[in-house]
């Protein structure tokens, strides 16, 4: 009998989360008892054919009988065991779908995969590509282990297309063939070589030299083009160098690799609303220069009544042509294409009707603002308007009657005080944390905390309370009397030390490295409600290394996020100069 090594190793697809039973047998996920049956002996004919009950070929067809197929039969043909095994792979698909907006991040990529994406018959498609594998999955057993995983990464791909109800991953779809997307996925030497040429781009881009630093961010695609962050890097110098045309090209490839990036979404949308501005501003010139050029009276137009104020006709066919483009774009899942026609279609002749698509696809894309001062525009437009009135409604719900952040914060920072009058510290650092994360420009609260963690011994997190109060209010004495002391306290014990035999000293590490570990602390906390403190340690990554423009950024969006928007500011101004 041969040992459980001979059994292949499943890693791969549903494999990575749970079991795949269906793809031990080849049958595809919503397979009833009969389809299981079926092919439970289509697997076991296989195994059991005369090409494997030779020597050791047959103790490993035995060992796959035995361990792999015979148990998913038996989950799958019991009802209870099989209705909760769906259950249990219909929930990972929402859980991976809402954690992951990569669907090319949780499979390997594949011409099965891609024709899935693509597919319009994405349950058609996926049963024809199981029945077409599971034939040849026991066929060679020194290939089944790839085939099993070909299916599972099939099925997990399936279970995120069915159930991603807002077209997502179909929206990522690759802008490259299946071929070169198969070979653009870079080795290690190219990454590094890449980041080599990004780290040089942003030192460029820190000296103003925006020609150089979108050379340098060329080659770093040219040697990585699965990076996001190359291409919004690279955006962002396109934008300095007024050509938004190529920017709105790196945001939407961004958005491809990524659907659910919001720097990216927030970027494009920018993008497209400039580009309206610009052609608005163009038209409203040409208008203004015709109405100002007198014409020979051999062409002068007809006078036109002020009762007539609406566009020429050739404006009017080329919006209606964009708002017909922008609803076939909407039926393909396209929806930022579709709102950068609906904005040059306003621009030409603003109508209800393209206003109100317009909101619609801000307000499903998450940009309230937008989508309200588009319904504005409709109801300015048509006062009467019933299903602006009705949407804007929606959209404005009557907010329940709650307390206001810092009134939350003030009650949480007096329980604080009353639990460090009873010595309980650390549930007071609990009620003082929740009361920065309402209202993060306190000073009280941080020093507070600070006084605290010093009587709890914590000195560091003492330290990093004082470094905030400080960078929030430079001449604050108590701030700075606090973390003199705390260096004082680090000093004596040094020496007290220094009369011991000395400890075997660590190597100092590099300042970049120092940050690189804090970013990565930070990047812990963040989505949690540790997040202020995220805010702590990217600061001190800020000051190891701050020419890092990724830590300056993450520090900005987590900064607007928690709605502190004095930091926010001092951020901007950092990054402009």
């Amino acid at each position: 009998m041969a040992s459980t090594s001979s059994l292949p190793q499943l890693t791969e697809g549903v494999f990575a989360h749970k079991i795949d039973h269906y793809a031990i047998l080849g049958a595809p996920l919503f397979a009833n008892q009969e389809d299981v049956k079926q092919a439970y002996h289509r697997t076991a004919m296989a195994l059991r054919s005369g090409l494997v009950e030779r020597s050791a070929a047959g103790d490993q067809a035995t060992q796959i009988l035995a361990k792999m197929v015979n148990p998913a039969k038996q989950i799958l043909l019991k009802t209870a065991d099989k209705t909760e095994y769906d259950t249990t792979l219909q929930l990972l698909g929402k859980k991976l779908s809402q954690e992951q907006p990569s669907l090319l991040r949780l499979v390997s990529p594949s011409p099965e995969i891609f024709r899935l994406i693509e597919s319009a018959r994405l349950q058609e498609d996926y049963t024809r590509l199981i029945t077409a594998l599971s034939t040849r999955t026991y066929t060679s057993l020194d290939q089944c282990g790839q085939v099993i995983h070909l299916l599972s990464q099939i099925n997990l791909a399936y279970l995120l297309l069915s159930s991603d109800s807002g077209g997502v991953y179909r929206a990522s779809r690759p802008l490259i063939s299946t071929h070169s997307q198969q070979n653009s996925l870079p080795g290690p030497e190219l990454r590094q070589e890449a980041e080599a040429y990004a780290q040089q781009a942003e030192k460029l881009i820190q000296q103003q030299q925006l020609q150089a630093a979108l050379k340098s961010l060329n080659l770093a695609i040219r040697k990585d083009s699965t990076c996001i962050d190359f291409y919004l890097q690279r955006a962002f110098v396109q934008r300095q160098l007024g050509d938004l045309e190529s920017a709105r090209a790196d945001y939407e490839q961004a958005i491809h690799l990524e659907p659910r990036h919001r720097e990216a979404r927030q970027g494009l949308q920018d993008i497209l609303a400039a580009l309206s501005a610009q052609f608005t501003q163009k038209i409203d010139t040409r208008r203004t220069t015709t109405a100002s050029t007198p014409l020979p009276r051999s062409q002068e137009q007809p006078a036109v009544s002020p009762a007539s104020s609406s566009p020429p006709v050739d404006f009017h066919k080329e919006a209606r042509k964009r708002f017909q483009e922008a609803e076939r774009l909407i039926k393909r899942g396209l929806d930022q294409e579709a709102v950068y026609h609906l904005s040059i279609a306003i621009a030409r002749d603003p109508r209800p009707e393209y206003y109100l698509l317009r909101a619609r696809l801000n307000r499903k894309q998450d940009y309230q603002e937008r989508a309200q001062a588009d319904y504005d525009q409709v109801l300015r437009l048509d006062p009467d308007h019933p299903e602006a009135l009705k949407e804007l409604q929606q959209l404005r719900p009557t907010p329940a009657p709650q307390s206001h952040p810092r009134e939350e914060a003030r009650k949480r920072y007096r329980q604080a005080l009353e639990l460090i009058d009873q010595e309980l510290y650390e549930a007071a650092v609990q009620n003082l944390t929740s009361a920065i994360s309402k209202d993060l420009n306190q000073v009280s609260y941080y020093l507070t905390r600070a006084r605290v963690y010093r009587l709890m011994q914590e000195i560091d997190l003492a330290r990093g309370d004082y470094d905030q109060v400080i960078q929030m209010d430079p001449r604050n004495q108590e701030a700075l009397q606090g973390l003199q002391e705390i260096l004082q306290l680090s000093v004596t014990s040094r020496t007290r030390s220094s009369q011991s035999p000395p400890p075997p000293r660590r190597p100092t590490l590099p300042p970049e490295e120092i940050a690189a570990q804090l970013f990565q602390q930070a990047q812990e906390l963040m989505g949690t409600r540790q997040e202020p403190k995220a805010v702590l340690l990217l600061s001190q990554a800020i000051n190891a290394d701050p020419h890092n423009i990724e830590y300056h950024l993450a520090r900005a969006r987590l900064c607007r996020k928690l709605g502190n928007l004095e930091t926010l500011e001092r951020i901007t101004i950092t990054l402009s100069f």
